[in-house]
């Protein structure tokens, strides 16, 4: 259900979501999103720590950027043609 509700969301895993469902669609992004939210959750209670939002800013800062590398990329070629 949390992973369902994330279409709206402006959080990186809203993101994660939006992205994985303009690929593979609804289903399989809400069964990708919880497995994630799973095992941020696993990942917490066996290290005994809190969550950390900093991890999940700069993945999305990171693929933000090989996005902008690849429309670059993209455009060059276009140019070219």
């Amino acid at each position: 259900m949390a992973a369902n509700g994330l279409h709206n969301s402006k959080s990186p895993l809203g993101d994660f979501y939006r992205r994985i469902k303009s690929r593979a669609g609804t289903a399989k992004a809400v069964v990708a999103t919880a497995r994630k939210i799973a095992i941020i959750y696993y990942k917490m209670v066996a290290n005994k720590e809190a969550f950390n939002p900093k991890v999940m800013k700069d993945y999305q800062q990171k693929y933000k950027d090989m996005k902008i590398i690849q429309l670059k990329k993209k455009l060059s070629l276009l140019e070219a043609s």
